[in-house]
């Protein structure tokens, strides 16, 4: 996992870039502006950044990022010697996911790294499970998920429910509808599913077929249709590595 780490001291800085790297690939950056960027280009799995940095502080990095859609899904742990309430609150407000202050121990920046990323593995098996996407939507997900991060997936996925008959529908289109590049999506569905587009894709077709063959109403010739597919065998050889089974065994 790659961590990216916002310190302008340059002492605490290489000491925390050391420690952290017997774990974690671990960037280190001394101001705000230049995290930014360097966040955009390596998507790092989580952010820990001081608040008094040069140039834009660490609360301005954290906002700046949350509404970034390429980037708003990070984890960010805010570190500082600001210890009031409104302190904190400045902080959460800022859409930070942790707040740690100073003095602190490797201990527990590395316990607290260790729960992100266990509750980050949490949600994308909540989102989607044993070849299931689950409603993303929904009250436990929701709870997980930034309100920019939500509205992504809900119009990924009202997307691919729109035109779950199109044969050529591939990450091309995809990228197109969600106005981002293709990497862009490629690296941002990825972090949020732990699958990449095509494999996300293809799992929300073939549970949308399990829910059609449960209901009994169409052959599996005309799921294969409806879903996209060029063949009902290359329909069922996919249904059958996802599910176990063929569709005329599963209905």
């Amino acid at each position: 996992h790659k961590i990216l780490f916002v310190e302008d001291n340059e002492n605490l800085r290489k000491y925390c870039v050391r420690e952290l790297s017997r774990t974690y690939a671990v960037t280190g950056c001394r101001e705000g502006e230049m995290a930014y960027e360097v966040a955009r280009i390596e998507m790092p799995d989580i952010i820990i950044t001081d608040v008094i940095l040069p140039g834009m502080d660490g609360y301005e990095l954290c906002r700046k990022i949350k509404s970034d859609i390429l980037i708003s899904h990070i984890p960010i742990v805010i570190l500082t010697s600001k210890v009031t309430e409104d302190d904190k609150m400045e902080g959460y407000g800022s859409g930070a996911d942790v707040y740690i202050t100073k003095p602190f121990s490797m201990d527990m920046i590395l316990k607290v790294l260790e729960n992100i990323l266990e509750g980050r593995r949490k949600l994308r098996e909540q989102m989607i499970g044993n070849g299931h996407i689950a409603d993303h939507s929904g009250e436990a997900t929701e709870s997980r998920l930034s309100a920019m991060d939500n509205a992504f997936m809900e119009k990924l996925t009202a997307f691919i429910e729109n035109n779950l008959s199109e044969e050529d529908l591939n990450i091309h289109t995809l990228a197109e509808e969600m106005n981002i590049s293709r990497s862009a999506l490629f690296r941002k569905v990825k972090a949020l599913t732990g699958q990449t587009p095509a494999i996300f894709m293809l799992a929300y077709k073939l549970n949308k077929a399990a829910s059609l063959l449960r209901e009994g109403e169409l052959r599996v010739n005309e799921i294969a249709d409806r879903l996209g597919f060029s063949s009902a065998s290359r329909f069922s050889q996919a249904f059958k590595q996802q599910f176990g089974c063929p569709p005329k065994s599963f209905k």
